[in-house]
């Protein structure tokens, strides 16, 4: 029967780590940040309906699909 053999076990000590984390914000900070990304995607949601706007092809898939979620709505209600 062969003999196994062993992996070398490593003799040195762990090397200390010392854990940095960001200071905790207060609420009215994290309120601003809220309201500053809720304005900056409302910038974009708005420059994505003119570019839905200037695009025939997409106004008019869209109003397709529009009108048949509308008749399944009518169905229901």
């Amino acid at each position: 029967m062969a003999k196994k053999s062993k992996l070398p076990v490593a003799s040195s000590k762990p090397i200390p780590v010392k854990i940095v984390s960001e200071p905790a914000t207060s609420v009215k900070e994290s309120d601003a940040r809220e309201r500053r990304w809720r304005a900056e995607d409302d910038i974009r949601t708005m420059k994505q309906a003119e570019e839905i706007k200037k695009d025939k092809a997409r106004v008019k898939a869209m109003k397709e699909v529009a009108k048949a979620q509308m008749a399944e709505l009518k169905k229901i209600c």
